[in-house]
């Protein structure tokens, strides 16, 4: 061999070695920021919310409940899962599995997922307003907010919370691993897991709810006036699988509850001023909730909340979320003697 080639395979070699020791110390700085809880949670549907919460459920580990509720925000933050209340005052075991930006035919494959977690709830638990009907196809791109279950994997899911498989794991399955080291990602992601003053928080009670305690300066106008949400447009679609949700519940002897959400009555004054769109948008609840033998909750007409108890035109502050959760516990008290 010439001088040249013992040379080249030395360089070779160097690289090699330098490539193994740099992807060694890469991979053991991910294990010491798993072992600090500090690592993002790998993408199972690229939803933000969703994922944290799968790696908040595979800290706590979520016991068998009574209540499973799921949705959108709606639900993710308008209710305190700790004070849905017995008559007595105990505890009724509630786990809250809504997300940010999930439709109403995404409320099948969670619920499915999610049973298979904490075995057959009585009781489902929707809270909703008519935004969460506008539009029930998949989204046309993942952005960390919507979510989209065309590719989940299931089994992935249940893995990641209920076994000791290493995050580290899924986040080479998945091709994460730079996203789930970036120092900037990190960062904001452990701040939103520690503090509910914004809305995009990651800070979940026991149960998996986040009340939301937005300072009056965080508020953005946009949200605040609803111009967010100015189109209220409702899709048939959402409505049928709505229907089809009930009446997969009434085969599975599972009783559901449809809460229909306060929203400030100034975005109704803007966007809805005859209140044409809620009212029928009731009228069809009522109707499907009626089919099959669930009960509709109309918190919006039977609960009017005053400017104080929201954190925009649709979500509601911590005070706002409590008042709302113990009004649906007497309900759930009224219709149900042993929820």
């Amino acid at each position: 061999m010439n001088k040249t080639s013992e040379n080249f395979s030395r360089y070779n070699k160097l690289i090699a070695l330098s490539l193994t020791i740099y992807f060694g110390l890469f991979v053991l700085l991910m294990f010491l920021m798993e072992a600090q809880k500090m690592l993002i949670a790998p993408p199972f549907i690229s939803s933000l919310s969703f994922d944290e919460k799968l790696r908040y459920f595979r800290e706590i580990k979520p016991k068998n409940s009574q209540i499973l509720a799921v949705g959108s925000s709606m639900t993710l933050n308008n209710m305190d899962s700790t004070l849905i209340k017995d008559r007595n005052g105990g505890q009724i075991s509630t786990v809250n599995f809504a997300s940010w930006g999930a439709q109403i035919s995404d409320l099948q494959p969670v619920t499915d997922f999610s049973i298979k977690l904490i075995v057959k709830p009585n009781i489902v638990l929707i809270l909703s307003s008519p935004v969460d009907f506008r539009n029930c196809s998949s989204p046309t791109t993942t952005n960390r907010k919507y979510v989209s279950f065309e590719d989940f994997n299931e089994t992935d899911g249940l893995n990641y919370i209920s076994s000791n498989i290493p995050a580290l794991y899924y986040h080479f399955k998945y091709r994460d691993l730079l996203n789930a080291v970036n120092l900037t990602k990190v960062l904001d992601v452990r701040q939103k897991r520690n503090n509910n003053d914004t809305y995009d928080s990651l800070k979940f009670d026991s149960g998996g709810s986040i009340v939301l305690e937005v300072p009056k300066e965080n508020i953005l106008p946009s949200r605040w006036e609803g111009s967010f949400w100015k189109s209220i447009s409702i899709s048939d679609i959402c409505y049928q699988s709505l229907e089809k949700f009930a009446s997969n519940l009434v085969q599975n002897n599972i009783n559901l509850v449809f809460v229909l959400t306060p929203m400030r009555e100034a975005y109704l004054n803007k966007y809805d001023p005859s209140r044409e769109i809620i009212t029928s948008h009731r009228a069809r609840l009522t109707s499907i909730l009626k089919k099959y033998n669930g009960l509709l909750i109309d918190a919006r007409n039977d609960l009017p909340l005053t400017d104080e108890y929201f954190a925009d035109a649709l979500h509601l502050n911590k005070k706002g979320a409590q008042l709302l959760t113990r009004y649906i516990s007497e309900k759930l008290n009224q219709k149900f003697s042993a929820p």
